[in-house]
């Protein structure tokens, strides 16, 4: 469980440097964009960046050490659970 955690902090940090690039370059790219924010390149505004860093490598550890003390169906429950309500949440607000 803790090799899969590593390697999934690596894969998300690879994932966000690839969504950062390429929401730079579409939003560069893109045309005709009204009321985009001072301090904003492309669609990646940089004054949430450091906060969204901050917490999440502050919070990461505490979730790993969380997840330590279940089991893994309890794990796939709670994510489901947790999916579930993200999704009738989603259907309702649209």
């Amino acid at each position: 469980m803790q090799k899969a955690t590593a390697t999934s902090s690596i894969c998300g940090l690879i994932l966000a440097i690839i969504g950062t690039i390429s929401l730079i370059y579409t939003g560069l790219t893109t045309t005709n964009i009204p009321n985009i924010p001072h301090g904003t390149t492309g669609f990646v505004y940089w004054p949430a960046v450091l906060p969204v860093a901050i917490t999440s490598l502050l919070f990461a550890p505490i979730g790993t050490r969380i997840a330590i003390w279940f089991s893994p169906n309890t794990l796939q429950r709670i994510f489901s659970v947790v999916l579930i309500i993200t999704a009738i949440y989603l259907f309702i607000r649209s």
